[in-house]
């Protein structure tokens, strides 16, 4: 609680709205009200939400799902599922397919009219591209930065945000 604390207290100052946590260390899904701050979460998965976000949620009647290493929230127009993906270890691989397979759902129930944000740990790496190797279907979801190789993992995460029509923020922007 003290750690959760601490972050409410940096996303107060910062004046974000809603934090996706990963690495939560709870499997069941719940949620908890502390100065006005919500916390819900499931799963290894969490999201803060400020007190604005707070009101809007429970006045939208709670909505909350928690999956396999997700946890969703909606309110309003917006739509936050958090993720905290396996690492790509030959022996996670198994539960690795499972949890793109569970994810998928998740995101397809999100009505079109609301603004969804996928964020967390996807223990994936994207690559660096250059715009002229960016196929023209991908320019939009993929930018110019990125890091210097591509995991195999990488290229998982890529490819579904492409067939999502969702976007790699990072990859837009110099780190």
């Amino acid at each position: 609680l003290r750690k959760l604390k601490a972050l409410a207290r940096i996303a107060e100052s910062r004046k974000w709205s809603v934090v996706l946590v990963t690495d939560v260390m709870s499997e069941t899904i719940g949620y908890i009200t502390m100065d006005n701050w919500t916390f819900v979460h499931g799963h290894r998965t969490g999201i803060l939400m400020n007190p604005e976000f707070s009101r809007e949620w429970h006045k939208s009647g709670r909505q909350m799902e928690s999956g396999m290493r997700t946890t969703k929230v909606s309110a309003g127009e917006w739509t936050f599922i958090s993720v905290y993906a396996p690492t790509s270890r030959r022996k996670e691989n198994q539960e690795r397919q499972e949890f793109w397979a569970k994810l998928e759902p998740t995101v397809e129930t999100v009505p079109s009219r609301q603004t969804l944000v996928v964020g967390g740990d996807f223990n994936a790496q994207v690559g660096r591209t250059q715009p002229s190797e960016v196929e023209e279907d991908q320019s939009e979801f993929i930018g110019p930065y990125g890091l210097s190789r591509e995991t195999k993992t990488g290229t998982q995460l890529r490819d579904w945000l492409v067939f999502n029509g969702l976007c790699l923020w990072s990859s837009f922007f110099r780190q």
